[in-house]
């Protein structure tokens, strides 16, 4: 995966667990590669720090730590609409259907390793979200 890929996903994740983005102005740059995170419980891993202090967007493990990535998965499965399954290199998003009475796969993933299937999986997932909640935001203010 690329480094512009890796933070973009990161920052995406970063975003559902609660964290904002804020950009920052150095000289006459805005730089918006940092983040602030505002959401508990943090992961082990993520060195101790200010609830006001932001973390720079490099630093961010989701992809590379199962400590970061593990509270994701639990939160995606604290709505029963969705389960994740990891089984080798493969992991399967599914989402409650009511017409087929159970879970079916939504989105289905393969990667180099676990935790590269489960990241990119999620990431989909989360893009996928914020679609339909984009397309959700334009028929309200449309008034359909």
């Amino acid at each position: 995966m690329k480094t512009e890929e890796i933070e973009n996903g990161n920052k995406l994740i970063a975003e559902f667990m609660g964290g904002k983005i804020k950009e920052f102005i150095r000289g006459q740059a805005t730089d918006s590669r940092w983040t602030e995170y505002l959401y508990s419980p943090i992961p082990n891993e993520i060195p101790e720090h200010e609830e006001t202090e932001a973390i720079h967007s490099d630093t961010l493990l989701y992809h590379l730590s199962w400590a970061w990535l593990m509270p994701v998965v639990e939160r995606i499965e604290s709505d029963d609409e969705f389960s994740v399954e990891i089984i080798d290199h493969v992991c399967d998003i599914k989402k409650f259907s009511k017409i087929a009475e159970g879970h079916q796969t939504f989105i289905k993933k393969l990667g180099n390793n676990k935790i590269e299937a489960t990241w990119i999986c999620i990431v989909e997932l989360l893009k996928c979200l914020k679609n339909e909640d984009a397309q959700l935001t334009n028929l309200t203010e449309r008034g359909e």
